[in-house]
């Protein structure tokens, strides 16, 4: 409850709420009080110090489990250097002049053990390309796209708005309430610009001046938002084009199709189809995928008879006799690997028949990446597969609301005295017990059931029937968004109480005003897990427990059969993206969460650095691909952000007027959706027929691929005949009568002028150490249990069974290239 005191503010007949502090009662378990806020801080700060140190110490004794690619990435850097060494003595070049040529390492002999760090800030953007990839750079390029806003919106926050609430209201942050405290920099900050009247003001005034700056300050967090969204846009489609433009790689020339009728599943008849028929292009080499589940399950049973050499031995006969026979029916699916990757990319975007389902094409996913289990299945057993394991996921989703919303209902004060009479008068006698229980648990307990959930939404979508793990790891994203968006944030912080939750339904005018008031109410909760998460949690990301935990299980001279630990996006990226979005929707109301989400983000883009690059694979190979996901979140939690402003202006007596001058936003924040979806999508899903021909022009001349004026697209020319400035802001595809202004739009923004991350010398250096790489995965897109080596001796812990696992750092003997 608040006492609301009521100003006239002389701006038509609206009027100002302002809250002043109110008789204590009963805390809310969601709005710990600032006290608890810093004990959180101190305890997340000793457990990451704590978590650091460890750290540092094991990577001095374990740097074969804690650095483990380095080995990897230093043996390539040594092929690539003598490779070029040896063109030329040939003749092929005249100079080796590349990019970065070294990996930034710590001496292990300096008693500093803390030394790892100045060597993980002296990596780049280029850096991060060419030892961990694309996946990695984009994944990077989140976290440091939200340093930037939030640097910003802090600075904003701590200089301009947090002094105009204090002085107006008395509170640093809406949200705190009759607590007055803050931490005490944000504090000092603020009471001194307020004594030295850098504020000037009174009364009436002070009054407007608090009022238009949280319309302005709506404004201006939108509009850097969307600036720094598109900035990382064009900068991620930039490095796209450049760096895939110039491969020519297997990968890159293959396509898949889908859809063949029974007539055409044979080489000949399918090739003379692409080359005679459609013009698609040379036909290279071909693979009719076909049903090969016997193989698949005779192979599977050899885990479970590895010691038994007479079974051992009736099965390899029997996978023998029917490789021999090649008696398989075919499927309705292939890969074509075609003779350039121009070809390829124009087949992958070409409608071939005008039947539905029939002989779709898509790029194919690299051969390391393909799960060999589900090419198996029918489009029918596919589709059943995805609805079943979707419409499990949602089930598991809404199912999880009943205990989360009691969950916080159970932690009230009141509600433990009803259930627990002992403990509710304990807390009642003790504030620091009822600080711990009802202020700092709610956090550590949804942080124990988002760190488990993800793990079982995991495991859900490997029977979903992917194609390949790219496009699991991409919906693992989805999903686990969903499931931390709709619990902890829409039941946690929305429902509130149960009378609350049915309320958005009675009376839905009331939904923004009710969502601002809620988000009030929660500001010092969501600090409070800022913190842990941030400062508390990310520092014992590097310790690898889950990968240390299998040591003990690793059996004989565990340095050798110790493989790098994978990174998975689905795992750790949505609830990044929810933090932001919640630092977004709090970005006006409380300065608290904007530093706090700043240290997040920074403490997280190192953390994810050293280990993309140092500790753990990233396997799947979406060359960018989650950059839409993270996009249309970040869109998402902007309007979230919108409509609570509107609610907090709803709070006014007459505020609709000040809600009402916010209403383009949602307007332009959405058109920059559209155009994304319109004009970007496409760069970020192909690559562009001039940086094909550019490079394969280049290639057949032996010159250089940049651009020259008689190229047919100049990509470094941004001049327009006719100058609209603001085709950045809303499409120009509006205006459809106008061709030339259609056409002029489309260059502006496939073709811009992006900023320069890397240029053609950095991209040869990352194309040829990453050539390294692809010829230890297998190039060849036929079944690999027709060709793996069969052994008829049991298997022994020194002998195991040949698997097929995703491509990792070190080669594969089993499969050859």
């Amino acid at each position: 409850m608040v006492v609301v005191t009521k100003y006239q503010v002389p701006m038509g007949t609206t009027t100002l709420s302002t809250p002043t502090a109110a008789p204590s009662g009963p805390s809310d378990p969601r709005r710990p009080s600032a006290i608890v806020v810093k004990t959180q801080l101190y305890i997340a700060s000793g457990l990451g110090l704590l978590a650091l140190t460890c750290f540092s110490i094991m990577l001095r004794r374990m740097p074969w489990f804690y650095a483990s690619r380095i080995p990897y990435i230093q043996k390539q850097l040594e092929r690539q250097e003598e490779e070029g060494e040896e063109q030329i003595r040939e003749g092929d070049i005249t100079d080796t002049t590349t990019g970065n040529n070294t990996l930034p390492v710590w001496d292990t002999n300096s008693k500093n053990i803390f030394n790892w760090i100045p060597n993980l800030l002296k990596i780049n953007d280029v850096d991060v390309l060419k030892f961990a990839g694309i996946d990695a750079y984009v994944y990077l390029s989140f976290f440091k796209m939200c340093i930037h806003l939030l640097l910003i919106g802090s600075i904003l926050g701590i200089f301009i708005i947090s002094p105009i609430r204090y002085k107006h209201t008395g509170n640093y942050d809406d949200g705190d309430g009759n607590d007055n405290s803050s931490l005490n920099v944000i504090a000092a900050i603020n009471k001194f610009i307020v004594k030295r009247g850098f504020l000037q003001g009174e009364g009436e005034s002070l009054k407007i001046i608090y009022v238009w700056m949280y319309l302005i300050f709506t404004y201006v967090f939108t509009f850097l938002t969307l600036f720094l969204l598109m900035k990382q846009t064009k900068a991620i489609v930039n490095i796209r084009q450049k760096i895939l433009g110039k491969q020519n790689k297997i990968t890159d020339k293959t396509i898949r199709i889908t859809g063949i009728p029974l007539n055409l599943r044979n080489e000949i008849d399918l090739t003379k189809l692409i080359e005679n028929n459609l013009r698609i292009g040379k036909v290279e080499s071909m693979v009719i995928c076909k049903d090969w589940k016997k193989i698949d399950q005779l192979y599977e049973k050899r885990e479970k008879v590895k010691k038994d050499k007479h079974k051992l031995r009736m099965i390899n006969n029997k996978i023998e006799q029917l490789r021999e026979k090649g008696n398989f029916a075919t499927t309705s699916t292939a890969f074509v690997t075609l003779d350039t990757v121009a070809n390829a990319q124009m087949a992958a975007q070409t409608l071939i028949d005008p039947r539905v389902h029939f002989l779709q094409t898509t790029l194919a996913p690299a051969p390391h990446d393909i799960k060999w289990a589900n090419i198996f299945l029918t489009s029918k057993e596919r589709f059943f597969k995805n609805v079943t394991v979707t419409s499990f996921n949602l089930i598991i989703s809404l199912f999880l609301i009943v205990p989360v919303s009691y969950l916080a209902t159970l932690l009230n004060l009141k509600t433990i005295l009803k259930f627990w009479p002992s403990l509710g008068k304990f807390l009642m006698e003790n504030k620091w017990a009822e600080n711990l229980i009802t202020g700092l648990l709610p956090t550590y307990l949804f942080t124990i059931m988002n760190f488990i959930m993800p793990f079982a939404y995991e495991i859900l979508t490997s029977y979903q029937g992917f194609i390949s793990y790219s496009e699991e790891e991409i919906s693992l994203v989805s999903k686990n968004f969903f499931y931390i968006f709709v619990n902890l944030f829409l039941v946690f912080t929305l429902a509130g109480t149960y009378s609350n939750f049915w309320g958005y339904f009675t009376d839905t005018t009331k939904i923004a005003y009710q969502l601002a008031q809620s988000m009030k109410e929660f500001s010092l909760f969501y600090v409070d897990l800022i913190i842990l998460q941030g400062i508390g949690m990310f520092p014992f990301k590097l310790l690898l427990v889950g990968a240390f935990v299998e040591l003990p299980f690793i059996k004989n001279n565990k340095k050798e059969n110790f493989e790098t630990p994978l990174f998975n996006f689905g795992l750790q990226l949505p609830q990044s993206i929810l933090i932001l979005i919640i630092t977004l929707i709090y970005s006006v109301l409380s300065t608290k969460i904007l530093v706090f989400g700043l240290i997040y983000f920074v403490i997280g883009y190192y953390v994810y650095k050293f280990q993309l690059i140092y500790s753990m694979d990233h396997l799947p190979h979406s060359t960018g691909q989650v950059w839409p996901l993270v996009y249309r979140r970040v869109i998402m939690g902007m309007l979230l952000f919108q409509l609570t402003m509107a609610g907090t202006f709803a709070g006014y007596n007459n505020g609709w007027t000040l809600s009402m001058l916010l209403l383009p936003l949602p307007l332009i924040t959405c058109s920059y959706l559209w155009d994304f979806e319109k004009n970007y999508i496409p760069l970020i899903k192909f690559i562009a027929l001039s940086s094909i021909r550019e490079f394969e022009r280049g290639e057949n001349t032996g010159t250089t691929s940049s651009p020259t004026p008689s190229s047919v697209l100049n990509v470094n020319d941004t001049s327009l005949e006719d100058e609209y400035d603001f085709t950045d802001l809303l499409t120009t595809d509006l205006l459809s009568g106008n061709r030339r202004f259609r056409s002029q739009s489309f260059s502006n923004l496939a073709f811009n002028n992006f900023t320069d991350i890397v240029n053609d010398i950095d991209v040869d250096d990352i194309n040829t150490f990453n050539k390294y790489r692809s010829s230890t995965e297998g190039q060849d897109y036929s079944y690999p249990l027709l060709t793996i080596k069969l052994q008829d001796d049991p298997l022994t812990d020194d002998n195991e069974l040949p698997l097929l696992p995703r491509y990792t750092d070190q080669e594969n003997p089993n499969i050859e290239s």
